[in-house]
């Protein structure tokens, strides 16, 4: 039986970069723990503006947080009065130690092109009970609209409401 090498730690460095940027020696495990914890609160938090990655970058003062969203304004808010209240959170509520927090939205110029993105609409339109077909085809024409050469969606599971997982 042979080992496989997952797809995506395999092109690491290559295609894509590390989700988390620091260096620690006996703080590993809490870093990790601050860093999932991080990612989950901010994914759960801000569902609907369609969140793509979220890279961390620390260093023994500060910590870099940007979020690649679709929507970046349900993020930042009315002055940035939104974004404050994140970064008060994740000061008080998650770190252990006194960072100094920043944190960066950045826009996604073409959701269509973000497989993150077009998974969660799609995941919204099917729990909107959406025909899955009808949903997943719109999703593809959305994609091959905007100039990708090429797509693929898999859904599986009890769709619409069956008793048959399909």
């Amino acid at each position: 039986m042979s080992h496989n090498v997952h797809p995506e730690s395999f092109r690491k460095q290559v295609i894509y970069t590390w989700d988390s940027k620091w260096f620690s020696g006996d703080d590993y495990s809490e870093y990790a723990k601050e860093d999932i914890q991080i990612r989950k609160y901010i994914r759960d938090k801000y569902e609907d503006s369609h969140i793509d990655s979220i890279s961390i970058e620390r260093d023994p003062e500060s910590m870099d947080i940007t979020i690649l969203a679709a929507k970046p304004g349900f993020i930042i808010g009315r002055g940035g009065e939104e974004i404050e209240n994140l970064r008060h959170h994740i000061e008080t509520k998650i770190l252990d130690e006194d960072l100094d927090v920043k944190i960066n939205v950045r826009e996604i110029r073409s959701p269509a092109h973000s497989a993150s993105v077009i998974a969660e609409t799609l995941k919204k339109k099917i729990e909107g009970r959406v025909p899955t077909r009808r949903a997943m085809k719109k999703a593809l024409d959305r994609i091959m609209s905007s100039g990708v050469q090429g797509a693929k969606i898999e859904i599986a599971g009890r769709l619409g409401g069956s008793e048959i997982a399909r």
